[in-house]
């Protein structure tokens, strides 16, 4: 098995058919030899100072699917319901074209319809605007007012730092929000989980990360680390 860090994982065989030229291609997503696997970190479970690390391979992610369309395109399978709207920021798009490269890739998979919608949010990511006062549960509003506009059910974010919060945008709403490469993943019929989603919306998430997991980092990180960031207020 190959695990996909996203909490997908994937056959052998199929892996290798997106990934074989990775040792060529410098921009491509990095395989582990001792422990083979796509280099796609789960969201959430980050320090800031890999952040903009792994935002970066983010972006090169969707250039290498991108570039690879029509090699992914056989693979996708598996109808995925889904009326789709990207979580779009303005940033990041000058220099890397995330806002249509991620639509162009979830738009060959049969069943799903991508919906446009003028929104983009400030910066280049979420992360860029939470200090600012206000600001983060403003773009949520507006995303959610964005979504009903379109007449979308799922929201697909880019990246990381977004997903760390828009997945509270589910409490109470009859809304999904996945990771680009989620939905990707389930069109190519892979078993996934994003654990993140799942303790960050529980109602206890010592509870849901379970005793064995908690006890493998300990009490006082998981104290100290890792229950303040799951139990943030939602923005919106």
């Amino acid at each position: 098995m190959v695990r996909v860090r996203l909490g997908v994982h994937v056959g052998q065989a199929e892996a290798q058919h997106l990934v074989a030229p990775v040792s060529q291609d410098p921009a491509g997503l990095v395989v582990d030899e001792q422990e083979p696997r796509v280099a796609v970190r789960e969201p959430g479970r980050l320090t800031d100072l890999a952040q903009h690390q792994v935002e970066r391979r983010d972006r090169r992610r969707g250039r290498f699917l991108a570039a690879r369309a029509e090699r992914l395109r056989p693979l996708l399978t598996q109808r995925v319901e889904a009326r789709v709207l990207l979580h779009a920021h303005h940033g990041f798009n000058r220099r890397v074209p995330v806002n249509s490269d991620v639509p162009m890739l979830l738009g060959m998979i049969p069943g799903l319809t991508m919906l446009d919608h003028p929104l983009r949010v400030p910066a280049h990511m979420c992360s860029a605007i939470a200090a600012v006062p206000g600001e983060l549960p403003r773009a949520h509003r507006e995303t959610l007012a964005a979504m009903e506009e379109a007449g979308a059910d799922t929201l697909a974010t880019v990246f990381h730092s977004c997903h760390r919060d828009a997945v509270t945008l589910e409490r109470g709403r009859p809304i999904r929000v996945a990771n680009w490469i989620h939905l990707i993943a389930e069109a190519m019929g892979l078993p996934y989980s994003d654990d993140y989603k799942l303790w960050r919306n529980a109602e206890d998430p010592r509870a849901a990360i379970g005793a064995d997991r908690v006890a493998e980092v300990g009490d006082v990180a998981f104290e100290r680390l890792v229950e303040p960031e799951l139990s943030r207020p939602p923005p919106a």
